[in-house]
């Protein structure tokens, strides 16, 4: 079984990265990169503003114990490869999620140990090893979306045909994955309570909240980081666990987690979409949102 789910586990990510790559828009992606500030404040929003916001939720809710360390680690492990699919549900910009995606892929690999050391008063050290992390990311992650990226731009035909059959692909790896993975955790998972799962919801929440607010008078941005911010990269915070030498339970917990948070967010993405502001301040790449993806 354990063969399955870690194949599953790379069928399901490759085709998700290569998929987004067939849809991606080099120009509008390199595009990102002339506004270092809209990425930099997507990082303090992430790497800063999000965990210290749970901290104080946990500690409010007097949550303890695996519950607890759970709700953080998932907030220092930020942006699953999910993001930029959300953020084009919720009408922001998939090119600036997936600027941030990439960003805080390569960050929270030195970030993610030092801060659920400091927020969990956590003494032991936790050697996640950041190299392995960053081979992971480049052959994982970047490297697919660079290959659907080259076929969606050389050969449009072979993107569109190839865009069908890996939804598929997707769609059943990920069934297996959830299956085999989270399902036999399930049943160990009633210790998070009623006081956890309001820890969960109203720490997503508040990332919610804060990424709207970070965006500032940009409208895009704002569901962009709303949307990125609001489900954690459960693989890194599983790391996290097993660099620690955590029980079995503390995984289940952190599956919990991401399973709630990835329920919860396919509400959130909906409702950002329909929300109302001022005129957004856009940068040109953002004229035209919807085909970005």
């Amino acid at each position: 079984m354990r063969t399955l789910v870690l194949a599953s586990e790379l069928i399901f990510l490759i085709a998700f990265m290569v998929t987004l790559g067939l849809r991606l828009r080099p120009e509008l992606v390199k595009s990102e990169w002339a506004h270092p500030g809209r990425l930099a404040r997507g990082v303090l929003l992430a790497l800063v503003l999000v965990p210290i916001a749970t901290a104080v939720v946990v500690k409010a809710l007097g949550l303890t114990g695996v519950v607890a360390a759970s709700i953080v680690l998932a907030s220092v492990c930020p942006a699953a490869p999910l993001a930029p699919v959300a953020a084009k549900t919720a009408k922001g910009s998939p090119a600036a999620a997936m600027m941030l995606v990439i960003s805080l892929g390569v960050l929270t690999a030195f970030t993610a140990a030092p801060s659920a050391r400091f927020l969990l008063a956590y003494k032991d050290e936790l050697d996640v090893r950041p190299p392995a992390l960053i081979a992971k990311l480049l052959l994982l992650q970047l490297l697919p979306i660079a290959v659907g990226a080259a076929i969606h731009r050389f050969a449009p035909a072979l993107a569109r045909a190839l865009a069908r059959v890996l939804l598929a692909v997707v769609i059943v790896s990920g069934v297996v994955l959830v299956v085999g993975a989270i399902g036999p955790m399930l049943p160990k998972v009633g210790i998070v309570g009623w006081r956890g799962l309001v820890g969960i919801i109203a720490s997503m929440a508040l990332a919610v909240l804060l990424g709207w607010l970070t965006g500032g008078r940009d409208a895009t941005l704002s569901r962009t980081f709303a949307a990125t911010c609001s489900v954690p990269n459960v693989g890194l915070a599983i790391t996290l666990v097993r660099a620690a030498d955590g029980p079995r339970i503390a995984m289940a917990m952190v599956a919990a987690v991401f399973v709630v948070r990835a329920l919860t967010n396919l509400v959130w993405v909906q409702v950002l979409g329909k929300l109302k502001r001022g005129a957004p301040d856009r940068p040109v790449a953002q004229r035209h949102p919807a085909k970005q993806l």
